[in-house]
């Protein structure tokens, strides 16, 4: 079976020095192959809270766990640290959730 894009992947196979390569049709299905390829199932892709939605369901297709992180405002890399704790004091109006039920943030 010959690609509609034999030609793309022969010159592209040419730059690479001989190492096999496929052109997709499309951007997207070319990250979900890439996603398969070498995430396992399951696994989590940090991704920045600007990226498009159409790549967060890219990562959702490939059976993966988007992981969101801030950005530093200065650079724009994901922050990775935690300026303020997970857990808030307790507020005693809230007793009447379940203690197991996990924290609510604002």
């Amino acid at each position: 079976m010959v690609s509609a894009y034999a030609e793309r992947e022969g010159r592209m196979r040419d730059r690479l020095g001989g190492r096999e390569c496929l052109c997709p049709p499309s951007c997207r299905l070319g990250l979900h192959l890439a996603l398969r390829h070498w995430c396992a199932p399951g696994g989590r892709v940090l991704m920045s809270p600007v990226n498009d939605d159409v790549i967060l369901f890219v990562v959702l297709a490939a059976g993966l766990r988007p992981v969101q992180a801030p950005l530093d405002p200065r650079d724009g890399r994901p922050r990775l640290r935690l300026e303020r704790p997970l857990r808030r004091p307790h507020d005693p109006r809230a007793d009447s959730a379940h203690p197991a039920d996990p924290p609510v943030f604002p």
